[in-house]
């Protein structure tokens, strides 16, 4: 999804817009190097084909760290289209971070009341 990107920059970077696979998704950051002073935070955002605009964050939380390592959250309920919005929140200009965002598992809610 994004190969070991550099962000030093607060300003949101947003990723391109993918096709819903399933009804849920499990999406992983995996956060390589990041300075002393960064936060690093994803959101997801969805939005349905016909809607105009950035679409609307995905209730049910951010992926956030301060350290190196993986983040891993589950969304449900999406919409037709989503994307991600990357930000690192700085102390001070020129702090950043290396991530990268592993590509996402999509998968789809079973109904156990539903006959075989």
């Amino acid at each position: 999804m994004f190969e070991a990107q550099y962000l030093y920059s607060e300003v949101p970077v947003y990723g391109p817009w993918m096709s819903r696979q399933g009804d849920n998704v499990i999406a992983v950051a995996d956060l390589i190097e990041i300075d002393k002073f960064v936060t690093f935070s994803v959101s997801l955002v969805d939005k349905n084909t016909e809607d105009s605009g950035d679409g609307t964050v995905v209730t049910g939380g951010t992926l956030s760290s301060t350290k190196a390592g993986r983040i891993i959250k589950s969304y449900s309920g999406l919409k037709e289209m989503v994307r991600y919005k990357i930000t690192a929140l700085q102390d001070s200009p020129g702090d950043g971070l290396l991530f990268r965002m592993l590509e996402p598992v999509w998968y789809d809610t079973v109904n156990a009341d539903t006959e075989a």
